[in-house]
Order: structure tokens, then C-alpha cells, then sequence
């Protein structure tokens, strides 16, 4: 994932952590993260603590982030009152890490 969507510039991302390069300008540096945590990393959080139906899209983007996608998808959806046939978000082969119990609870929900 990146969570440095923005311009890339002085500073990188690796390994879940963010690296500066080059601190020559603390209040630059400063803005920057800052942006990162109101613009990426608190609303990620926000809409998984609440399990809101946002929550699902961050799921199918960044499946490799939960342990178990499908699982956590069909919570938020029974949570939200939302139907599958109501959801926009498309799924894909990342999200389904067990494939039969994955399928058969996705059914479920039909």
C-alpha cells in the first residue's frame, strides 16, 4: 500500500515505515506527516474501529493488509444492512484466502 500517495519527493515508505531522506526542513517535514496521518492513515482507522460500509472498499483495495478479507467484508455488510447485490466494490481473487469458506459465506449472503 501506499501510503504516500501524494507527491513522492524527499520522502519514501518501506516496510510500514515512513522514511525522511532529508531533514533539512523540519516544518515541511512536519506538514507532511501530518497530511499522511489526517489524509490516509486516521480515516483507514476511523472506518475500521466503526466497521463503516467505507470500510469494504479499503478491504477489496488492500486485501493483503487483513487476515481475513471476505470475513470482515460479510461482517460490515450484515453490520450496514447492505445486500451483495447492493455493493459497488468489485471482488477479486487477493480477497478470498480460503476459497471454499470464503465462497460458501459469500453465498450465504445472497
Amino acid at each position: 500500500m501506499n501510503t504516500l500517495m501524494e507527491d513522492r519527493g524527499v520522502f519514501s515508505r518501506s516496510n510500514g515505515k515512513i522514511n525522511l531522506l532529508d531533514v533539512t526542513n523540519l516544518n515541511e517535514m512536519m506538514l507532511h506527516i501530518e497530511s499522511c496521518l489526517n489524509d490516509y492513515y486516521i480515516p483507514k482507522v476511523e472506518n475500521f474501529l466503526t466497521f463503516s460500509s467505507s470500510l469494504i472498499e479499503d478491504v477489496a483495495k488492500n486485501p493483503d493488509f487483513y487476515s481475513y478479507p471476505i470475513p470482515l467484508i460479510v461482517f460490515v455488510m450484515k453490520k450496514n444492512s447492505i445486500k451483495f447485490k447492493e455493493l459497488q466494490t468489485p471482488m477479486n481473487k487477493k480477497l478470498f484466502k480460503n476459497s471454499l469458506f470464503d465462497k460458501s459465506l459469500l453465498e450465504s449472503q445472497f
